[in-house]
């Protein structure tokens, strides 16, 4: 068959007829549509079904249970009564005994407890009392409350002249500004005698500042050197020497 073909009059009149045939298979096999139903995706099925034919009749009326922790509120009751327990998961309507009213604390004695209870009244005027343990409202044992001034055998009150004073003494701050530690004062030269030779300077218990003289000349320098110990050896600080004042004499020759 050639690729350009047509349909004529007749080929049309049976294209035509069956396209009516299809369409009148179609309407033969449809469902109706049925107002306020439609198509679902949701089948129902045997298996469910089966499901709705083993529910027995009146599966839905409902009992409640009547074990404890289950059971309803009981009927009856008046006015100003409350559930009481009466036994395990049980309640039943019964007074409601309120009763508030308690009687004074009863003291107690030498050979006695007291009781516990309400504190008894105080009478009028005694604001400044306390409550024993005997029950009685009683004026403190000694509410002196007024000292005199410390002195130096007896307890007392730091007097305004005391407290001046150690207002007037310096801080830590002006402590440590003015005045040296000890440990900052060890190093000072502390003399501590002659010996006659350098032999007779002490070998053991000198401590760093220790100055001894030395008479004759020695080692560390003429007669009369002074030495001093720096902690690991003597060390020379200097020695004697005098001066005399000029006399007449000298002026009178030199001076010309």
């Amino acid at each position: 068959m050639a690729d350009n073909n047509y349909l004529d009059l007749n080929g049309v009149s049976y294209f035509w007829q069956k396209i009516v045939a299809k369409i009148t298979n179609m309407i033969a096999n449809k469902v109706d549509k049925v107002d306020g139903k439609g198509l679902s995706t949701n089948d129902y099925t045997t298996v469910e079904k089966a499901k709705l034919a083993g529910i027995a009749e009146g599966a839905n009326k409902y009992t409640h249970p009547t074990t404890s922790g289950n059971k309803h509120i009981p009927s009856g009751g008046s006015a100003g009564q409350i559930l009481r327990w009466d036994s395990d998961g049980t309640a039943v309507w019964g007074a409601d005994n309120n009763n508030t009213t308690y009687s004074d604390m009863k003291g107690a004695t030498t050979s006695a407890a007291g009781t516990h209870g309400l504190a008894p009244a105080p009478a009028a005027g005694a604001a400044n009392r306390y409550l024993r343990s005997d029950g009685t409202w009683s004026v403190p044992p000694d509410n002196n409350t007024t000292y005199n001034d410390a002195t130096q055998s007896s307890h007392g009150l730091m007097t305004a002249a005391d407290k001046k004073k150690i207002d007037e003494l310096p801080t830590n701050a002006t402590l440590s500004s003015t005045y040296a530690k000890k440990s900052e004062i060890t190093g000072v030269y502390k003399y501590k005698g002659s010996v006659a030779t350098e032999d007779k300077l002490p070998t053991s218990g000198q401590t760093t500042g220790d100055v001894y003289d030395i008479a004759a000349a020695s080692s560390y320098g003429a007669a009369g050197m002074n030495v001093a110990w720096n902690g690991k050896a003597w060390d020379a600080l200097g020695e004697k020497f005098q001066i005399s004042a000029i006399t007449n004499t000298w002026m009178d020759t030199n001076l010309t």
